[in-house]
């Protein structure tokens, strides 16, 4: 992060800041720019546009991710870990391994995007994902499950950036219900899932003799790696590159948006603002904010299933009645994502989902009723999707210039998998699942009180912003780019 004494040096040395006035124009942002109505009709095409064909490919990336990710817990129910011999613990850290290489590529995932391309990486990212996950079908023990875990976490790490990308193509204010409408479709696999856990339970269970369980890898694999080369021919790269769908108009108009949303086309890694990140206070509420978040949507979509089941379902029916609660939860995330971008705020949306989160995970914790226990899944699947999307919202909306988004993103996303890791890793006493319900619980409490701090400091940020706008140094700074500069531009204010 640059300090006034480090600005004041960037622009003794820069000779664009002396003599270059389009410089001194670039300077200048402004994300609420006014129309034209010919601008504005042309700029609804766009949106239209990015909307049909960007969206649905990411949405059905991250559906085929979390249909991979947590069919773990639907195969353990459709009896896996009998035919494996694997204990409660051993399912547990089958589950939370995928966490240890998704968090070792996450960083290098995130700021390839730019260099691979984003149809490259996450066709790549797909590809090895779903790999991995097909050859599970062919695990003879725990060892084996262990092992290809390991391979799909890498593979997931590179196709993360989807988020990042998403900031390229969509300014603050627009950014959360296209995040939410990507990522609901972690709620959609949810019920997606089930579904196919059932079908397969009733259709393919000992066809070619095989158990349900491994026709459930093979099925869901081999989508993965299908996917891979859809995406690889239509997604559109950076706006600046982009070179199918859009006319030179709408391309032009792209480049200008991600102008207005903090960004420079062709912008370079800067080694200095990514050691920067490290020392910047954000990054760790961030983290925990996004930690709490994730612990939440490990433990829920990875034991769903089996947290319906010790409640007195059958096999069968606590696989069809992960499907309501994801259904609620997938409206959930929309609606409230809706607002947030409405309104303009993350924070004050995140303290009312984590109050959601902790009722939940409370009746959960306490409760020996089966009605009232299956109405707590209810309230955190409605609490934990919009927590996520506006945790990681938060983040990408207040990091200034590539390095420092996709740096700072990348961050909190390998705190909050380490956290998500050890949440899985604490499902190991059933029936009850005290533990893993109870840490839960109390991570919903932590986040719940950690938005509210980050709340204040972040206005009061901007407070002081607003004080030096005027200011000889703020003039001066103004002739830098958002990349050097990062968060410490004048015009970049926090997202509340």
């Amino acid at each position: 992060m640059a300090t006034g004494k480090d600005t004041i040096e960037m622009l003794e040395l820069a000779p664009e800041a002396k003599a270059d006035q389009e410089t001194q124009k670039k300077g200048d942002l402004n994300e609420d720019v006014e129309r034209t109505p010919e601008e504005a009709r042309l700029e609804r095409k766009l949106l239209l546009k990015s909307d049909l064909i960007i969206l649905p490919l990411i949405f059905v990336t991250f559906l085929l991710a979390f249909l991979d990710r947590s069919d773990l817990g639907n195969a353990a129910v459709a009896g896996m870990t009998k035919d494996l011999g694997m204990s409660p613990q051993q399912l547990s850290t089958a589950s939370s391994i995928f966490y240890a290489t998704f968090v070792v590529f996450q960083l290098p995932g995130n700021l390839h995007i730019r260099i691979l391309g984003p149809q490259v990486e996450l066709a790549l990212g797909l590809t090895i994902r779903g790999l991995f996950n097909t050859l599970i079908c062919t695990a003879r023990n725990y060892a084996a499950v262990v092992g290809l875990r390991l391979g799909m976490g890498a593979g997931e790490a590179f196709f993360e950036a989807a988020p990042l990308y998403l900031t390229l193509w969509y300014k603050r204010d627009e950014y959360s219900r296209r995040g939410a409408i990507t990522f609901s479709a972690a709620a959609a696999a949810g019920a997606l899932n089930g579904l196919i856990a059932y079908g397969i339970e009733k259709s393919l269970n000992g066809e070619d003799g095989l158990a349900a369980w491994r026709w459930l890898f093979i099925i869901e694999g081999c989508l993965s790696i299908g996917w891979a080369i859809v995406i690889l021919l239509l997604l559109p790269a950076v706006p600046e590159k982009a070179r199918m769908f859009f006319s030179s108009a709408e391309k032009d108009l792209a480049i200008q948006r991600n102008r207005e949303g903090y960004n420079e086309p062709h912008a370079k890694i800067r080694w200095p603002v990514l050691i920067g990140i490290f020392r910047d206070w954000n990054t760790y509420l961030f983290g925990i904010i996004y930690s709490c978040a994730n612990m939440s949507l490990a433990s829920f979509s990875t034991f769903l299933p089996l947290i319906l089941r010790t409640l007195g379902y059958s096999t069968l029916d606590a696989q069809l009645l992960t499907i309501p609660v994801y259904v609620v939860a997938t409206i959930s995330v929309l609606a409230i994502t809706y607002f947030s971008d409405r309104y303009k705020n993350r924070g004050y949306f995140l303290i009312g989902t984590f109050a959601w989160l902790v009722a939940g995970w409370l009746i959960l914790l306490v409760s020996t009723n089966q009605h009232l226990s299956f109405a707590g899944t209810f309230l955190v699947g409605a609490g934990t999707y919009p927590t996520v999307v506006l945790g990681f919202s938060w983040v990408l909306n207040n990091c200034a210039g590539f390095t420092k988004r996709a740096g700072t993103y990348a961050v909190v996303a390998m705190i909050g998998q380490c956290f998500a890791l050890m949440a899985t890793e604490l499902y190991s006493d059933p029936p009850r699942y005290y533990r893993g319900n109870g840490i839960a619980l109390r991570s919903a409490v932590v986040g719940f009180c950690t938005s509210a701090v980050l709340v204040v400091k972040l206005k009061h940020a901007n407070e002081q912003k607003t004080r030096v706008a005027s200011l000889e140094l703020a003039r001066r700074q103004r002739l830098l780019s958002i990349e050097e500069l990062g968060n410490e531009h004048p015009d970049f204010y926090y997202f509340i």
